[in-house]
């Protein structure tokens, strides 16, 4: 209200309309008017996705358009951090639980796509048969230790 005010409003009316003390409503007046009326800065972050700036409410730092991307980054991110800290045992669960995901949709997915995943798995098995022959090839260990 008072930085929408007239310029030949007071501090008295304006302090009666709004029910505040005239000091107090002077002292904001007399502000917005040496200060050229009321402004703020204007800050457009960049998209974390795209790094274009985004309009919108302060909390939003990214378009709804760019929200997709973000999402996928986030879960290639915690992918590899999951990667990086997991057994080889826990890997090789985590390939085999990432392959029965990928057959519940494969079939509805366009044959290029088809093709992309066809190859990936088979790069995994080739890599996983070649670790598991070198194993194989080992000389047994006693099992108490000698």
């Amino acid at each position: 209200m008072i930085a929408s005010a007239p310029a030949t409003a007071t501090a008295v009316e304006l302090a009666g309309e709004l029910g505040l003390p005239r000091e107090l409503v002077a002292w904001n007046l007399k502000r917005f008017r040496r200060a050229g009326g009321w402004y703020c800065v204007l800050k457009l972050p960049p998209c974390t996705e795209c790094g274009e700036p985004v309009v919108g409410p302060p909390k939003q730092i990214t378009h709804l358009a760019c929200v997709p991307a973000r999402e996928a980054r986030w879960v290639r991110v915690k992918r590899q951090q999951l990667k990086a800290t997991l057994s080889p045992e826990a890997l090789a669960e985590r390939r085999d639980w990432e392959r029965e995901g990928c057959k519940r949709y494969y079939h509805g997915l366009p044959p290029e796509r088809q093709a992309v995943l066809f190859a990936k798995w088979h790069a995994t098995g080739q890599r996983d048969y070649e670790i598991t022959r070198e194993v194989a090839r080992q000389p047994p260990r006693p099992l108490d230790g000698r």
